[in-house]
């Protein structure tokens, strides 16, 4: 069930994304909340070229991410597992800085992604 969820969600939550930012860029170019939506998804539909390179950027850095948060995972698990105080240490360290990490690349990537977003609405409007 969850590999369905994972399956229909995804594909979604990017149409959702790619919706959102183009409204916001139309909103604040001082069109209508209505109409921005429209715009919205007409370019989410319509313009799917556009903004493929975005999407994708945005898979591609969570790919290379959980690749990375994994290895260093794995590291730790293999260096640290004949001593079992010190995998605990070690492993909270990790917990905690993977945490950061992920929060500070989402934000970097959505918010470099914010511009063709907005470069796009212009060109449009």
């Amino acid at each position: 069930r969850s590999f369905a969820l994972l399956l229909l969600g995804l594909p979604l939550l990017m149409v959702m994304y790619v919706v959102l930012n183009a409204s916001h860029s139309f909103f604040y170019q001082g069109i209508s909340i209505k109409n921005s939506l429209a715009k919205g998804f007409s370019m989410a539909f319509y313009k799917i070229k556009t903004y493929k390179e975005t999407v994708l950027i945005i898979i591609l850095v969570g790919l290379i991410l959980g690749v990375f948060l994994w290895s260093i995972g794995y590291l730790i698990t293999l260096f640290a597992s004949k001593d079992y105080m010190l995998y605990l240490n070690l492993y909270s360290y990790y917990k905690i800085a993977s945490v950061y990490v992920s929060y500070a690349a989402l934000y970097f990537t959505l918010l470099i992604n914010r511009i063709p977003f907005y470069k796009m609405s212009k060109e449009r409007n």
